[in-house]
């Protein structure tokens, strides 16, 4: 029995609901999305659900509505999730990204549109570009030393939220800060693409969060408060090109940005590109300047972590696959999707704090009879099958079904 351990994690989202009904169905969707093979549509989702608990869900009708005409808010969703790790990981990181969903039909609602990475020259019933959504996505990242001294890194998907404005200079930016400052507990580090290196956002992050981004390479820095005197970080572009026999050189500065309020720290990292016979530089920026610059280029190499939730929201659990049609559910949608594939990763370190030898790599992957697949680590892929395997096929108990299944019937961890 795997999922009741994650009784305690659904018992965190409840009080976000008004009605149980609603609560249930949620819970019912979160589950349908991870036991769902194949495109993990709507129908998908009620088929699979009815399968494993018949009493949960009577209407196909009651999953739609209960993302159409919800009165629940997304973030207090994702707010709620957020509490629930951070109760077990006080140390983790967030991450914030902006990923897109491609819409699947013409009447769907697309509020942006971005170039199709497909597209060939002379191919027909194709287009250029892909009308879709863009959704800020949020990451916990979380690492943790095992007895043998070795680091486990896990990254908890926590949620997406729909960005209202398709135009950056109306503000999305801005948009995005206010979700992040809602979610994100004040005091935490917060990593960030190069999307977010503006003066707005970082003096509104820099207030509360230690804030790491990327900077492009004609950034401007001066070395005075008034920003009058540019200060030229490129020319220790010649101290590097003396040691050309080690391939990185770092240096840090503390410097001033235009528009922004306080001093930032500023880590250049230089790369030798042999093939070219040139150096290139890399800025990143850091609203702590206490920091080291190893330190700070460490966090922001963490923002790869998201790039891999996404592609396994958009295998495992249907980022992607969405059929709906209004705003509200799409948002609605595309968090719960996310938020399945932290569910999984939380089974995932469940499965990892387990004693039984069931839980193991081996141990799963002989349930699964895959033998040809050898992993050092459990995947979310791994666990998402082993999961679908105890639950469908008879390693349950035939009482237990229906809504009350998620919340009522709380069995020992699996740790023991």
């Amino acid at each position: 029995m795997l999922l009741p351990v994650c009784s305690s994690l659904f018992n965190a989202l409840r009080p976000v609901f008004t009605r149980s009904a609603s609560y249930g169905i949620v819970c019912g969707i979160l589950v349908g999305m991870i036991l769902s093979q194949g495109d993990t549509t709507l129908s998908n989702v009620y088929l699979s659900l009815t399968a494993f608990a018949p009493d949960a869900v009577k209407r196909y009708w009651s999953l739609e509505q209960v993302l159409r005409r919800r009165s629940w808010q997304v973030e207090d969703l994702i707010i709620a999730f957020t509490g629930f790790l951070l109760s077990i990981f006080p140390h983790g990181r967030f991450i914030a990204d902006i990923t897109h969903t491609t819409t699947q039909g013409k009447h769907q609602a697309a509020r942006s549109y971005r170039k199709n990475p497909h597209f060939r020259k002379g191919y027909e019933n194709q287009s250029k570009f892909l009308a879709g959504n863009d959704i800020l996505s949020l990451a916990l990242v979380v690492d943790e030393t095992k007895e043998n001294g070795r680091i486990q890194r896990y990254c908890f998907a926590l949620g997406g939220i729909l960005l209202r404005l398709s135009n950056k200079r109306r503000g999305e930016k801005q948009s995005l800060v206010r979700a992040i400052e809602r979610i994100v507990p004040k005091g935490k580090t917060v990593l960030y693409d190069r999307g977010g290196n503006d003066a707005k956002t970082i003096n509104r992050l820099a207030e509360n969060y230690t804030y790491i981004t990327r900077l492009n390479a004609n950034a401007v820095f001066y070395s005075d408060r008034e920003c009058k005197h540019k200060l030229d970080i490129k020319e220790d572009s010649r101290v590097a090109e003396k040691r050309k026999r080690e391939n990185v050189y770092r240096s840090h500065h503390i410097c001033y940005r235009k528009g922004v309020k306080k001093p930032v720290l500023v880590v250049a990292e230089w790369f030798y590109n042999r093939p070219k016979r040139r150096w290139r530089v890399v800025f990143y920026l850091c609203t702590n300047t206490d920091l080291e610059s190893e330190r700070v280029i460490e966090e922001y190499t963490l923002r790869r972590q998201i790039e891999t939730t996404h592609g396994d929201s958009k295998l495992l659990t249907g980022f992607e696959d969405c059929r709906l049609r209004s705003k509200t559910s799409i948002e609605a949608w595309c968090c719960l999707s996310l938020m399945a594939t932290g569910i999984l990763e939380y089974l995932r370190w469940k499965l990892a704090q387990s004693f039984d030898l069931k839980h193991t790599t081996n141990g799963v992957l002989q349930t699964l009879r895959m033998h040809w697949y050898h992993p050092k680590n459990l995947t979310r892929g791994l666990v998402c099958s082993y999961l679908r395997h105890c639950l469908l096929r008879g390693q349950r108990n035939p009482e237990t079904s229906g809504a009350d299944f998620f919340t009522k019937n709380a069995l020992e961890p699996l740790a023991t």
